[in-house]
């Protein structure tokens, strides 16, 4: 076996530690990817909850008031799933980065 062998074989096993390492990191980290997933449907069940709430209870009033509670409503869904989603998201990415620099020398 070579010098240049014997490197490609080492470089080769680095990356299956850092592979295994990032895989153990995500597996750490799914409890709390989990826990922020079932507070997002938790929280949007709740909004939902809510507007129904108000809706039932303002049905008599002016439309115009419907639709403003309505267009509120929308706007917080969509903050709470634009929230939760990117949360979630660095979450994922950031849960192997710490991986690569096990290894790095």
């Amino acid at each position: 076996m070579s010098l240049d062998e014997a490197k490609v074989r080492i470089l080769e096993f680095r990356d299956f530690l850092v592979n295994v390492d990032r895989a153990n990191a995500m597996a750490d980290a799914l409890p709390s990817i989990a826990i922020d997933a079932l507070l997002a449907v938790a929280l949007l069940l709740g909004i939902t909850i809510f507007y129904e709430f108000t809706y039932v209870l303002l049905y008599s009033t002016l439309m115009t008031t419907n639709m403003v509670i309505a267009v509120i409503y929308f706007l917080l869904l969509v903050y709470v799933i634009y929230v939760f989603a990117t949360r979630i998201y660095r979450k994922i990415q950031n849960a192997g980065k710490d991986a690569m620099d096990k290894y790095a020398h």
